[in-house]
């Protein structure tokens, strides 16, 4: 009886009348449902604990294989209850920090094999991946490390959380701008020294902007930045590698860097690379003359000027070298100039009109010095000069010119985890030949030597360590006209030793992170 009625029903009129509306409606409701898939682009895990939300924002489950979503393939959940966890930045929870997801080498897993794997199905475009790390119960350096490789490519390699935070229960992030293969974002952790881990995971869609998470707070009291110092950051092209103590320059459109650290290894790298902002393109330059890494630049003429520095050799590196070296940017050919009197690594270096100025800086030892030399760019052939000693010896600091003062900024003395970060700030009148203290930076700051530059009359200084092992996100500004510090708006996240230059009146800030080749920049308003 059911069935001829609604035959029945078909037949008339007023079904048929009806019929269509019911059609479209269908058709809506299966499209509205394709867009609200492709509209879940934001996907947040908590990695061993149970869903969350934190500050109205959601997490989801992960703490058993069934409640991932189907996402992870391998590993266990695990928990621990530390009193305090440093460094949780929201929407992150010490809650969620204090759950991972593990697996490895204690659980059979051979060296270089897939500890665990989450797999995220996601609609084509781009997207910020975000990998949370906490070392829950590991107490020095070299007890957990493990790869992970997000679609094939290794991003962290040989990861030490514990190095890396410079502790335990201390919170560290990683972002890395990626975009599905083969419809998913397949994210591998590969088992080097005990069991891999993650804490929290964040798939957030770029959108062409920045990641909204950073792996370092601002450490300093936030204010807002003076008009005119406040600066946009957007994302421009990533750089061919990852790299840390690189030395850079810019010149009529183009950031050079040459040589640093790449990932895996503390060994200087003899390559170089060029970024011509105008055809946002990258391209490798020749080789430096040897490996190189904490060595100064300046420029002269149509030529940068590299000068000292660390290098490789048989065994690791060598801390100092006296090597002064000359780009041609046009030729782009490497040739000398009169060596430094002696080795030095670290140091700074800066041209007041045809002189350049060398200062400070450590022996082969890595004993701090205070020599200060200068070289007359127009009688090259009488080599360097003895000056007017730099009476605070130290590294990695700033040098910069502005007028006829060179001015010194930050650094550090000790070694590693021995060293102190310095806030002093000094200046050089070359006319009258003395140094005068000038003010402080509001925080010590080391690791900025060629992420510092002049801007009307002003300093930039950008990120840095303000601790051994600690990367800082601010972007200091010292107005000279008035002997004055403020703050402008801090990086997208932390780096330490990058190159950063302005070029046309924009920064552009490259390297200084070996977990990341995203280049930035930073538009002035």
């Amino acid at each position: 009886m059911q069935v001829i009625r609604r035959q029945n029903w078909l037949k008339s009129k007023k079904a048929w009348a009806v019929f269509p509306v019911l059609v479209a409606m269908f058709v809506l409701s299966q499209l509205l449902t394709v867009n609200e898939a492709r509209a879940a682009t934001t996907i947040r895990v908590n990695s061993g604990g149970p869903a969350q939300t934190v500050g109205g924002v959601q997490w989801s489950g992960c703490d058993a294989p069934s409640s991932c979503g189907g996402w992870v393939t391998g590993g266990a959940p695990w928990a621990e209850n530390p009193s305090a966890i440093s460094g949780v930045v929201s929407p992150d929870s010490q809650t969620i920090e204090k759950t991972e997801w593990t697996w490895g080498r204690q659980n059979g897993v051979p060296f270089g094999g897939t500890a665990f794997s989450y797999n995220f199905p996601l609609a084509a475009g781009s997207y910020d991946v975000t990998l949370h790390f906490t070392e829950l119960n590991k107490t020095a350096s070299g007890q957990r490390v493990f790869d992970v490789n997000i679609n094939g490519a290794t991003k962290l390699s040989y990861f030490d959380i514990f190095q890396q935070a410079g502790g335990a229960n201390k919170t560290i992030t990683r972002t890395f701008r990626v975009s599905p293969v083969n419809g998913k974002i397949a994210i591998d952790f590969i088992a080097r020294t005990e069991n891999a881990k993650v804490s929290a995971i964040e798939v957030v869609s770029a959108d062409g902007s920045l990641p909204t998470t950073t792996n370092a707070p601002v450490t300093t009291t936030t204010q807002a930045p003076p008009a005119g110092n406040s600066l946009t950051w957007s994302n421009a092209v990533n750089s061919p590698h990852y790299a840390v103590e690189a030395a850079g320059n810019a010149f009529e459109g183009k950031l050079y860097t040459f040589g640093g650290y790449l990932p895996g290894s503390w060994v200087p790298t003899s390559s170089a690379y060029v970024y011509d902002v105008g055809a946002g393109k990258w391209s490798s330059l020749p080789a430096t003359p040897r490996s190189i890494t904490h060595s100064t630049t300046a420029i002269d003429g149509r030529s940068l000027v590299l000068a000292g520095g660390y290098t490789a050799n048989g065994s690791g590196q060598t801390f100092a070298i006296n090597n002064v070296w000359r780009f041609d940017v046009d030729s782009q050919q490497w040739s000398n100039l009169p060596s430094l009197p002696q080795p030095r690594g670290s140091g700074g270096m800066v041209k007041v009109g045809r002189t350049l100025h060398f200062l400070g800086g450590v022996d082969a030892n890595r004993v701090e010095k205070s020599d200060h030399w200068t070289l007359n760019l127009d009688n090259v052939a009488a080599g360097w000069q003895p000056a007017t000693a730099f009476p605070y010896p130290r590294t990695h600091f700033a040098t910069l010119n502005i007028g006829n003062s060179i001015y010194t900024v930050g650094g550090l003395v000790g070694i590693d985890d021995k060293s102190t970060q310095l806030s002093g700030v000094y200046r050089f009148d070359t006319i009258s030949n003395t140094w005068s203290p000038m003010k402080a930076l509001p925080s010590a700051r080391s690791h900025i030597s060629d992420s510092s530059f002049v801007r009307n009359g002003k300093i930039y200084v950008m990120g840095g360590e303000y601790a051994y092992g600690k990367s800082a996100r601010e972007v200091f500004v010292y107005d000279a006209a008035t002997n004055s510090w403020s703050l402008s708006t801090p990086l997208p996240w932390a780096r330490f030793s990058g190159v950063a230059s302005l070029i046309n009146g924009t920064v552009y800030f490259a390297t200084g992170d070996l977990n990341s080749n995203a280049v930035w920049k930073g538009t002035f308003s």
